[in-house]
C-alpha cells in the first residue's frame, strides 16, 4: 500500500483543523487563554532554574566575599583582575595611536 498524500491526510483532506476554524478570528481573551496555557510550563522550568541559580550564587557570593575581606584580598583580587584588562586597553589605545601616525599621546 502506498502512503497517503499530504494533501490527503487528515479528517478534511489536509485543510487544517477545522472548517471553521480560523486563527485570525480568535479574540485577545482567546488568544491570552491559549498563549497561557503554551508558556505555563516554559515559565515554570525558566522561574525554577533562577531560583537554582539565585540560591547557588547567594552560597557562594557571601562565604566568598567574607573570605576575601578577612584576609585583605579584596584589593589583590582586583588588581589580577583589572590588571590585564588594563593593559589590553593600553595596547589598544597605543595601536590606534600608530595607526593614525601619532605616536605620542596629545594629553602628555
Amino acid at each position: 500500500p502506498r502512503p497517503p498524500s499530504p494533501a490527503k491526510a487528515g479528517p478534511q483532506g489536509g485543510r487544517g483543523p477545522g472548517q471553521g476554524f480560523a486563527p485570525e478570528s480568535l479574540t485577545k481573551d482567546q488568544l491570552d487563554q491559549l498563549a497561557g496555557l503554551l508558556l505555563a510550563p516554559l515559565l515554570r522550568r525558566l522561574r525554577k532554574d533562577k531560583e537554582k541559580k539565585d540560591t547557588l550564587a547567594r552560597l557562594l557570593f557571601h562565604p566568598t566575599m567574607r573570605l576575601l575581606r578577612e584576609n585583605s584580598r579584596l584589593d589583590e583580587l582586583a588588581r589580577v583582575l583589572l590588571g590585564p584588562l588594563s593593559r589590553l586597553l593600553r595596547a589598544e589605545l597605543r595601536q590606534e595611536r600608530e595607526r593614525i601616525g601619532r605616536l605620542r599621546d596629545a594629553r602628555r
